[in-house]
């Protein structure tokens, strides 16, 4: 009984955990790609479409984070105009940055 409740519970959980990054990855996606200006749909978007898929749970609670900002604030961070908060130095900034170098 007790080995059927815990299988029970591992697969209850892998669901849920599966759920809730499939929905980060689509709010991300929504959001990359909505942000009003062609360039930054175009960088972000492409960035998500490219790579969302192969992010872990925690890149994309922190991308979710990082699109909050407005675009001209993002792009003065991946142009290192400007540092960003320190919350926010993470390996997304870097692979954001990584991308942007390779699709200009």
């Amino acid at each position: 009984r007790k080995v059927i409740n815990i299988q029970f519970y591992i697969v209850t959980r892998h669901i849920f955990l599966t759920l809730f990054t499939h929905l980060l990855f689509k709010k991300a996606l929504y959001r990359a790609k909505h942000r009003g200006g062609k360039e930054a749909d175009f960088l972000l978007g492409g960035f998500v479409e490219t790579y969302g898929t192969s992010l872990n749970e925690e890149e994309l609670f922190e991308l979710n984070l990082l699109l909050e900002y407005d675009d001209n604030v993002i792009f003065s961070w991946l142009n290192v105009n400007q540092n960003p908060p320190v919350e926010l130095k993470t390996t997304i900034l870097k692979k954001l940055r990584n991308h942007l170098k390779t699709a200009v």
